[in-house]
């Protein structure tokens, strides 16, 4: 989950608040990564399309997690975007922008910088403030 902030209530005592919800569904993956990929990189938009439409397939064998995997699949390339792309690595640029931008949940976060060709993006590559 996102850290909290603190406010003051009316009496002057502190009290958290979230700035944004904390996400890890689908639709909103799908939404964040629509715009970064469709119109810049239409052939990487496609092969999103089909990663998260294999995910989707598999959510009767994983139960409460199929939303989650489904908006990784979504997510996983989102670091190959115009404007996220910093470093060299499209999992690192990926999981770097979705805590601070689209509030995204570290579970979500993890597997998007979880990547084939850098098996240790899961540990090395993630940013410090997602490891618990």
């Amino acid at each position: 989950m996102a850290s909290p902030r603190y406010d003051l209530g009316q009496g002057g005592e502190a009290r958290a608040v979230r700035a944004a919800p904390v996400f890890r569904s689908t639709w909103r993956a799908r939404a964040a990564a629509m715009p970064a990929t469709r119109e810049s990189l239409p052939r990487r938009w496609a092969h999103v399309q089909g990663v998260a439409a294999r995910a989707h397939s598999l959510a009767p064998v994983l139960g409460a997690d199929a939303d989650l995997l489904e908006a990784a699949a979504w997510l996983h390339d989102i670091g190959y975007a115009p404007g996220l792309a910093d470093t060299g690595l499209h999992a690192l640029d990926g999981a770097r922008y979705l805590p601070d931008t689209q509030h995204a949940d570290a579970m979500l976060c993890r597997l998007v910088s979880a990547t084939r060709s850098n098996p240790a993006s899961t540990s090395a590559a993630i940013p410090c403030r997602l490891q618990t």
